[in-house]
């Protein structure tokens, strides 16, 4: 797993009331306002996939991954489409909050409950708010996370 070291320039974002960071060097753009159309036989956080550029994107919402609240409308909720040295991913969160170059410390604090594959227990102060520092590359290839299949799907 890459953990941030000294300062970082990050992506923030939040998932429900969550507040993430990742290194913003994993990200290729944020997608606005994405159709995902459904495909059948796959895990509930799995919504399908979008057309961006002529390919097909897999999405990932992130909030339903963690079992948390959904928005009225995910459909309008952006996507995160990472590096494609990650290969074609999306993940759809709540709300992308910006760019910030931040400092990453060890946590003490109790763990929040929402497990997220490639975080750690690093956070860092912005405005008022912590955020949790995940690294994109270990949530993608976590076993657990790529299982997109429906459990007893044929």
């Amino acid at each position: 797993m890459i953990t941030p070291e000294n300062e970082q320039a990050c992506l923030l974002f939040r998932v429900a009331t969550t507040r993430w960071a990742t290194d913003v060097a994993s990200v290729q753009r944020v997608l606005q306002d994405v159709v995902v159309y459904p495909v059948m036989g796959t895990q509930h956080w799995f919504p399908g996939l979008c057309h961006v550029d002529g390919q097909l994107l897999p999405v990932s919402d992130l909030a339903l991954w963690l079992n948390l609240a959904v928005s009225d409308n995910p459909q309008s909720d952006p996507v995160i489409q990472l590096h494609p040295h990650h290969g074609l991913v999306g993940l759809r969160v709540t709300e992308v909050i910006g760019t910030e170059t931040l400092t990453f410390q060890s946590s003490d604090a109790e763990p929040t409950g929402t497990h997220l594959p490639g975080a750690a227990e690093l956070t860092a102060m912005h405005n008022g708010h912590a955020y949790r520092w995940v690294d994109a590359s270990s949530l993608i290839q976590s076993p657990a996370f790529v299982a997109i299949g429906e459990v007893g799907a044929a």
